[in-house]
């Protein structure tokens, strides 16, 4: 468990560094954007269909990392009713079911769409499927913490179990 404990550390530190690089250029971006339009009367046609490809990749990315630190929608009627090892149990079914989604739909089906993208996106000529690449590699990074959580839920379990146990020796 140390382990994975450890890696979800460094795939945080990757998620934090991978979102504030892609909101620093949008940012340098819309800046770059905005004078050109100003001050030489540029056209944005360039800018805004990079500045949309990064924004689907920072909504991909960013619910990603919002998952990691576990700031996602929860049914909080569960934690309420639900406590110890019920609870525990919950949060694995939980993952479990997130870990088939995340297989089937995000992953699978993204590199599905990647593949099939074959348009060129705005006249750029930056591939759609450049685009659509976000789908199944934020997919791989949820598939990763779903992994971490079910696994520190199953690891809660078995605590909670032979503590359990030792409690009835005990008495």
């Amino acid at each position: 468990m140390q382990g994975l404990i450890a890696a979800k550390k460094r795939v945080d530190k990757v998620m934090e560094w991978l979102c504030v690089a892609i909101l620093g250029v949008m940012a340098a971006l819309l800046v770059c954007q905005t004078a050109a339009q100003q001050f030489f009367g540029g056209s944005g046609a360039h800018a805004e269909a990079v500045f949309q490809s990064l924004f689907v990749w920072m909504v991909m990315h960013g619910s990603v990392y919002v998952l990691s630190l576990k700031e996602r929608l929860d049914v909080s009627v569960l934690k309420v009713r639900l406590k110890n090892a019920a609870l525990l149990a919950a949060e694995a079914l939980t993952g479990v079911c997130l870990l088939v989604f995340v297989c089937v739909v995000v992953i699978y089906g993204g590199y599905v769409l990647a593949v099939q993208a074959a348009s060129d996106s705005a006249g750029l000529g930056i591939p759609a499927a450049v685009v659509c690449s976000a789908i199944p590699i934020s997919g791989g990074f949820t598939l990763f913490y779903a992994v971490y959580y079910t696994a520190l839920a199953v690891d809660g379990m078995k605590k909670s179990r032979s503590n359990g146990q030792s409690a009835e020796r005990a008495g």
